[in-house]
């Protein structure tokens, strides 16, 4: 990686990790800001499915699969139903 410095702890870590693990990639995470979930979930989720169809990727986790099952099932406008047991 070009911008670490080659002596450094992290750069060693990873040309051994490719050394050791050639082509295994590396774990990533995109983070959103000032979304509107409620206007958004479906474009998040629309966005979440093209990247786990693509080729790039070994493994996608959708975390808003379940989030969107959670709502449907337990939720009724703004408020949580709650249920008796």
């Amino acid at each position: 990686m070009w911008f670490l410095p080659e002596d450094s702890h992290l750069a060693q870590f990873l040309n051994q990790r490719e050394v050791l693990y050639p082509g295994a990639g590396s774990p990533g995470i995109i983070v959103f800001q000032n979304v509107n979930w409620s206007s958004s979930l479906d474009s998040f989720h629309d966005f979440s499915q093209k990247l786990s169809n693509s080729s790039a990727f070994e493994k996608i986790g959708i975390w808003s699969e379940d989030f969107n099952l959670f709502t449907k099932t337990k939720m009724k406008g703004d408020k949580i139903i709650t249920e008796c047991f």
